[in-house]
């Protein structure tokens, strides 16, 4: 058997760049209509069983790094806010006299979205990719 030096050095120069075995850093917003939604969880369900997540910033945007190789899947959920007025069973903390009222939880006169329901399941949103390049942009617009 005789291996020739120039097809060894290809196939080293294949593998050293990553060649089927990379990782990737995946990068977007999410937006719901024209509208960025911040705090939204965004999960991707990677082909070896890896599930990664961030939140996305106050602008909509999202990264994840160290994204495998391969299909993902993708959902998004909102960020959980308790109702107005409504407190954890936690205990609440030790005011000073003169400290006025606990804040509330949510303000009241922020807008709210609704996400669909199908969003949050990786079999039903609809949301997916091919992780292989260094940088995947996948911006998620969703719809009612």
């Amino acid at each position: 058997m005789t291996i020739r030096p120039r097809a060894l050095f290809a196939a080293l120069a294949l593998c050293a760049a990553g060649c089927g075995s990379g990782t990737a850093t995946v990068s977007g917003t999410v937006a719901f209509g024209q509208h960025p939604l911040a705090g939204c969880t965004v999960a991707l369900y990677c082909s070896d069983q890896q599930i990664l997540h961030t939140r996305t910033d106050s602008n909509g945007r999202y990264e994840v790094a160290n994204v495998p190789a391969g299909p993902v899947r993708v959902t998004v959920q909102a960020r959980r806010q308790l109702p107005f007025g409504v407190r954890s069973a936690a205990e609440p903390p030790k005011l000073a006299k003169g400290d006025g009222p606990i804040p509330p939880l949510a303000d009241p006169n922020e807008p709210t979205v609704t996400i669909p329901f199908r969003y949050a399941h990786p079999e039903e949103s609809g949301l997916k990719f091919v992780a292989g390049a260094a940088r995947v942009p996948f911006d998620i617009a969703l719809a009612p």
